[in-house]
């Protein structure tokens, strides 16, 4: 994609309110994907009920900005089948990236971890209140897999909490497009492996 193409498709995203997002299928480089979100943290996955499909990511870091979400809850899945395999591939203390932004009064929450992406909208009328203070938010919206971002990165979360860093400092070259990456999700987690020394 030509620099003039990428930069219309970057206004045009811009443009649009947040809840009007869908799955992002046009080539998004990370470069871009820092220039449109304000917010870029690290956080872990504190807490996964796999009765309820019920994921709490708890703030860890400050990458870019200053993030009032001391908590995200993730709200519903846009489909059933998408929570089995979310379930998959997250866990208590898995580090993620969550990259937030926020639009004529929508925040978008975009959530990396581990090869795989998914993205939903918060409202942020409880941020606004509480600006100053740590706060937990709900995805008022339902979340959905940001298949076609694998493109955009795809490689493990400690490997691009290491690049955020001096990348963001101007110290090293944002990663281009892997433009031969297949649509899809990151690899299910291995099974927990099992407490050296512990019996039964």
């Amino acid at each position: 994609m030509s620099s003039a193409r990428l930069s219309i498709f970057v206004l045009a995203v811009l443009s649009l309110p947040v809840s009007a997002f869908a799955v992002i299928k046009t080539p998004y480089p990370l470069k871009e994907v820092n220039r449109a979100f304000g917010e870029i943290f690290e956080a872990e996955v504190s807490s996964v009920d796999t009765k309820t499909g019920k994921v709490e990511l708890s703030w860890r870091k400050d990458l870019k900005g200053k993030t009032a979400f001391a908590k995200i809850v993730l709200g519903r899945p846009k489909t059933a089948t998408d929570l089995p395999k979310l379930i998959e591939r997250v866990r208590v203390g898995l580090p993620v990236v969550i990259f937030t932004e926020t639009k004529r009064r929508k925040t978008r929450v975009l959530v990396y971890t581990e090869g795989t992406w998914f993205s939903f909208p918060v409202d942020p009328a409880k941020r606004a209140a509480e600006a100053k203070k740590p706060t937990t938010v709900t995805g008022t919206g339902p979340w959905l897999f940001e298949i076609y971002l694998r493109r955009t990165y795809s490689g493990k979360t400690k490997e691009l909490l290491d690049l955020l860093p001096v990348a963001l400092a101007g110290k090293k070259r944002w990663p281009k497009l892997n433009e031969k990456m297949k649509p899809g999700l990151g690899p299910k987690l291995p099974p927990p492996k099992k407490e050296r020394g512990k019996k039964g």
